[in-house]
């Protein structure tokens, strides 16, 4: 049933059931919810033991989730914060099963969700990928972002969601005894191809983070540096041309290509990121509003609407309007739970990416902390926190933190 739920979460947004107004992944875990609650009771097995986890980790949890319950009850709007209050501790329970699940199997499994998450992955960029060669020259003239499902306003998301199945591609490519590595590169090639037509800036910048992240973490850790680098040139030269022979194979495709990298790259600089540094400056003069404890849980778009007028920065400002989201999880952490609430948050980010340094690239664990940093990186641009996507990376990097402190007691 975590298998089921894992493949999910990529079709999430095609697959909403309106009758009970829910979507499929959320039936899926509240059925893999059911059944793990019945072996619990069933075999009386302590599934998560704090003892394993680490002094720091657990302050640091415990800390956020204490200030998003009074960062709730102090909100502007308690019931606009209490909705989302309902849905993070959805997505909390989701953690704490799904990672007291892992540790308590074997490690397969865990690798097992990996691959299962990128075989989804493969085939919703699939779908997106089909869209753009039925018409490209179309495409080419309207500048439509893609998604494989048409769902306005998600194609950022969708190339987010990319990032985990990114790097375990990549983690899968350049270790030894992998086989299958050309159709492994053909399916990394699948993913960045769709990466570009969704349009999502944050997303490439992210995915090439993963690809320098595990360039510098593969020569670090081979003796023979010239060997390494020569191998990763090697491989850059098979996929680039394999790159270039697909989209050659129709002119209109390589020209839509080339159109999207320069009218996105172009566009970023004079549109201000569409708008988001307009946003930004407003936000951080919003935070002065309420800046020790903050305006309350997940409550940017309330207090850009109460504040914003007031605020009326000179100069031209296009995308100022009322009930503006951040576009920015740290911008938003800083208004909506204050200094104290951004101190939490941030150091919670900085105890996982001190992690993420201490992993070598031959552990199928680095696939995590790369996904998380990269999803850090998005963040910078892009609402995330209220993605199962990003909660799944939180949950297997819950799982790995308590394998690893098992590992040493033990």
């Amino acid at each position: 049933m975590l298998y089921i739920y894992i493949f999910s979460i990529q079709f999430e947004s095609a697959l909403f059931v309106d009758s009970v107004s829910s979507s499929i992944s959320k039936i899926i875990f509240i059925a893999f919810l059911i059944s793990f609650l019945f072996n619990f009771f069933n075999k009386h097995k302590i599934y998560l033991e704090s003892k394993y986890l680490s002094k720091v980790f657990l302050i640091l949890s415990l800390s956020a989730i204490f200030y998003i319950l009074l960062n709730t009850i102090i909100s502007i709007n308690f019931n606009y914060s209490l909705e989302y209050l309902k849905m993070i501790l959805q997505q909390f329970i989701m953690v704490i099963i799904v990672s007291s699940y892992l540790l308590n199997n074997s490690e397969e499994i865990f690798e097992n969700c990996l691959k299962i998450y990128t075989v989804s992955s493969i085939i919703v960029s699939i779908i997106a990928i089909y869209k753009i060669f039925q018409n490209p020259q179309a495409l080419l003239f309207s500048n439509e972002r893609i998604s494989p499902f048409g769902n306005p306003g998600e194609e950022a998301h969708f190339a987010a969601a990319l990032m985990p199945s990114i790097s375990y591609l990549i983690y899968k490519i350049i270790n030894k005894g992998t086989r299958n590595k050309v159709a492994l590169l053909v399916s990394l090639l699948i993913l960045f191809t769709s990466i570009i037509f969704s349009q999502t800036r944050s997303a490439w910048v992210a995915s090439l983070f993963i690809v320098f992240f595990f360039i510098v973490s593969y020569i670090n850790n081979i003796e023979n540096k010239l060997k390494a680098f020569l191998y990763i040139v090697f491989f850059f030269i098979i996929f680039l041309s394999i790159l270039f022979f697909v989209l050659n194979y129709n002119r209109d495709i390589l020209q839509l290509v080339f159109s999207i990298i320069e009218n996105r790259t172009t566009n970023a600089l004079e549109s201000g990121g569409s708008g988001r540094t307009q946003i930004w400056q407003y936000g951080i003069r919003i935070f002065k509003y309420n800046y020790f404890w903050g305006s309350g849980f997940f409550s940017f778009p309330v207090a850009f609407t109460k504040y914003f007028q007031e605020v009326n920065i000179k100069g031209v400002f296009n995308a100022i309007y009322a009930g503006r989201d951040a576009h920015n999880i740290f911008l938003s952490s800083l208004v909506e739970g204050g200094i104290i609430g951004f101190i939490i948050y941030a150091l919670f980010y900085l105890y996982l990416i001190r992690e993420a340094f201490t992993i070598k690239y031959s552990n199928i664990k680095i696939v995590i902390f790369s996904s998380f940093i990269a999803y850090l990186i998005i963040g910078f641009f892009l609402s995330i926190t209220n993605r199962k996507y990003f909660w799944i990376i939180i949950a297997l990097n819950v799982f790995i933190s308590q394998k690893n402190k098992r590992e040493k007691d033990d």
